[in-house]
């Protein structure tokens, strides 16, 4: 007679899990701690696999692994497990040139009051998200559908703004200055490889012809320091 992994997991328990339950939670964040305590008598991550699956509907599924390895053998708690995150908008430099601030904050609902801190070595490294506008979904979970253009990262420090068009001016302006580090032409004396690869300034908004000009003014002003954060450094007054 072969056994399945079902009875498998069974004969751990000492006895037949009610059929009734199976599918009975549609989200792995709802299991009750009786359901977390009985799987965690399994001896083994693939028997608490088998257990979980039998509790949970499809959709979940794919995420069971993940599940087994931070909750059941770790040390996460279900309800907390992949809840909240931040959502980004995510566009490509050309976009942000080019879209006005209307367009650029549709993945996040439109307003925000908060933006991810920004961090010099975000910056170094090229990711986009150095003060770009968020929107905070602390409800949000790993079955959560992600809006269209945007990035969806687990609970990051952030910051409050006071002038949201100075905002993404900023954010606009430490993209543009960290393509031009990409081209070694991070100075006053090479600004103009700026337009190298770039849609023809005509075409830029109004928003990233105010970026540019303060990137300009902080490279005209300003000597950065190791770990200044262009785009960040000027005031406000060089961004309207």
């Amino acid at each position: 007679m072969i056994t399945t992994s079902l009875q498998k997991v069974q004969n751990v328990l000492g006895y037949t899990v009610e059929n009734q339950l199976k599918g009975a939670y549609n989200n792995l964040n709802d299991f009750p701690d009786e359901i977390i305590s009985q799987i965690k008598k399994m001896p083994h991550p693939f028997l608490a696999e088998v257990l979980t699956e039998f509790y949970v509907t499809k959709p979940s599924h794919k995420f069971i692994k993940l599940f087994v390895e931070e909750v059941i053998f770790g040390n996460i708690q279900a309800s907390t497990w992949l809840k909240g995150r931040v959502l980004v908008p995510d566009f490509s430099l050309t976009d942000q040139l080019t879209k006005n601030p209307v367009e650029l904050l549709i993945p996040i609902g439109g307003d925000f009051k908060e933006v991810i801190k920004p961090l010099w070595a975000d910056w170094k490294s090229g990711a986009s998200i150095p003060g770009a506008p968020v929107k905070i979904e602390i409800d949000a979970n790993y079955l959560s559908q992600k809006p269209l253009y945007s990035t969806s990262l687990s609970l990051i420090e952030t910051i409050s703004i006071i002038n949201p068009i100075v905002s993404v001016r900023r954010w606009i302006a430490q993209r543009l200055a960290r393509y031009l580090l990409s081209l070694s032409a991070l100075s006053i004396e090479k600004l103009d490889l700026i337009n190298q690869n770039l849609p023809d300034k005509n075409l830029w908004s109004a928003d990233a012809i105010a970026a540019y000009s303060g990137i300009q003014k902080e490279l005209q002003e300003l000597k950065y320091e190791k770990e200044d954060l262009p785009g960040f450094c000027g005031p406000d007054e060089w961004y309207l």
